[in-house]
Parts: C-alpha cells; structure tokens; sequence
C-alpha cells in the first residue's frame, strides 16, 4: 500500500468517493474539500492524502492540527470503504501513516473518531495501542415530524454581520469563545486566535454565513448555533456547535435556536438533520426533548506520538 498526497482534481474526487461512502450522513463535494485543505493549511499544519493500491484509492486520511488545545494534538481521520474485504487491513496501514505524519509535524498525540456504526474499526485501533477518551452519541431528527417555530431573537450570522460591519466579527468571537470554553473535549480547551477566527469566517468559500445562528435579544448576542447542509444530498444536514454563554443558560437560549433552525431547515425541504455530544453534556439531553434519536455512538480514540 502506497500513500500519495492530493494534487490532482482526479486525487480529489477519488478522495471524497471514499469518505462518502463511510461518512454518508455527511457526503461532501470534490472542490469543498480541496477548499478546506488549502484555507486550514494556511493556519496549521495539515496533510490530506490516499492509500493506493494496484493503482486504485483505497483510503483516505486527513490529517490537522487541532488549534484549540496547547498540547501537541492532532485530528486525522482514516475513511476507507466500510463495504471493502480488506478493510481492517487498509485501516491499520492508513492510521500508521496517518500517526507518522503527526509525529513528522511535531505532534504529540493523535485523536481519531471510530464510527460505533462499523464495529469492525475500533479492535483495528486498540490493537495499534490506542485508547479509547471520549463517548458521543450520533443521533438524526426526522424533521418532517415536528412543527418548531422560528424565534425573533435568531438571527443568522450574515444579517449580524450587515448590521455591525465594524465590530460584529469580534463580537461572534467573543461569544463563541465563551460558549466554547467549557465544552467537553478531549484536551484542555485554548482559544482560537481572533485573527485565525476572522479569516475562517470572512474568507472560507466552505462557510455560509447564512446557515450559522447567532441569539441576540436586548442587543447582546447570548449563544450561537451551526447548520451545514449537505450540497451533495440537498435532504440531509449537519448541526454543530450549540452554545450559550455562561451568564444567559438555564433560559431557554439553546432550545429556542434549535427549535429555529429545525423550522428553518423544514422550510427548505431538508429531511434529516444529523449530530453528535458528548455523552454527559446536557445538549444531548435537549437534543432528545426535540425529537433527535441515537443512532450509533462516536468513539475518540488517542495515542500518544
């Protein structure tokens, strides 16, 4: 098995055929990809490449340096097609190179998510030496079965944004810092950089400021919340981070957001929405009260360089 980085446009697509296939509730396009990997290299350290063999991708590993922790951490991922006969073998051999390259950077721990949907991956890593450090249960909202209301207070970061040009980047730092401060996470949480913060959100072609959620009511932004819907399949969607700021929970902040945006996305014909939490956050629990229903259990797995 030989690794090749991505170059080509033809590199790509065999790229994301793969992690599709494994990731499906989250199908990305070629050129979104390839998006991602040149605007988060242009801030850390970061490798995409494929295992080939007999000429053909195999797998397919990303491989990023995680800002927000002080110590060394890495995120990679190592997509290979779960339906495959030789999949633990290109697995282990994708996950080895994957940790040389951590290493090569100067990392000093490698973090990977294994899919609790394919219970054949995680005896692959714990035969490699890693340790499983986290629990988050995947869970899907059928959105055709529930009626939400949209809430005045949402406003979505792009209309923010047109009413405060001067400061209004600050200030969604600012609150996403605060509500990302004390999220569960495998390592000490750091903050991201504002610069690295503006750049993300003003110049990534991937980041639609129509789909991110800010609450803002009495001129003060109290929580925000993330929806990515899928380009590929138009029915389904990703929500992300859901927070509040410390002084403004236990009022019905984050509730109301995800009641908007599940509104919002019924409106515009997606289908399912799709997310995980860590297994003792209380977002799960909120998650559950909306409709959302576990589906299977990510599991980090680490290993130290």
């Amino acid at each position: 098995m030989n690794f090749q980085d991505l170059t080509l446009d033809h590199d790509w697509s065999d790229a994301v055929r793969i992690r599709n296939l494994y990731n499906w509730t989250n199908p990305v396009l070629p050129s979104d990809e390839r998006n991602s990997f040149a605007m988060s290299r242009k801030q850390r350290n970061d490798a995409r490449f494929v295992g080939v063999v007999d000429g053909a991708a195999v797998s397919y590993s990303p491989v990023t340096e995680t800002t927000n922790s002080p110590n060394g951490d890495y995120w990679f991922a190592a997509f290979v097609d779960p339906n495959d006969p030789h999949r633990e073998s290109y697995l282990a051999k994708a996950v080895e190179e994957s940790m040389r390259r951590i290493a090569a950077f100067g990392g000093k721990r490698g973090m990977v998510e294994s899919r609790g949907e394919y219970e054949w991956e995680a005896p692959v890593l714990l035969e490699l030496g890693f340790e499983k450090t986290m629990t988050l249960p995947f869970s899907c909202l059928e959105v055709a079965e529930h009626d939400y209301s949209y809430h005045p207070q949402v406003v979505t970061f792009s209309k923010f944004l047109e009413l405060h040009p001067e400061d209004g980047v600050h200030q969604i730092w600012r609150c996403e810092m605060e509500c990302a401060a004390d999220l569960p996470l495998p390592f000490p949480f750091v903050e991201t950089p504002y610069e690295v913060f503006r750049e993300r959100i003003l110049e990534d072609p991937n980041v639609d400021l129509t789909c991110k959620f800010l609450f803002w009511e009495d001129g003060v932004l109290r929580g925000l919340t993330t929806l990515w819907p899928s380009k590929v399949n138009p029915k389904l969607a990703a929500t992300g981070i859901t927070g509040t700021r410390p002084q403004y929970r236990r009022q019905g902040v984050a509730r109301r957001m995800k009641e908007h945006v599940i509104a919002w996305s019924k409106e515009r014909g997606i289908e399912k929405i799709f997310t995980d939490n860590e297994e003792n956050n209380p977002m799960f629990q909120l998650n559950l009260q909306l409709g959302f229903r576990k589906l299977f259990d990510y599991e980090v797995y680490s290993k130290s360089c």
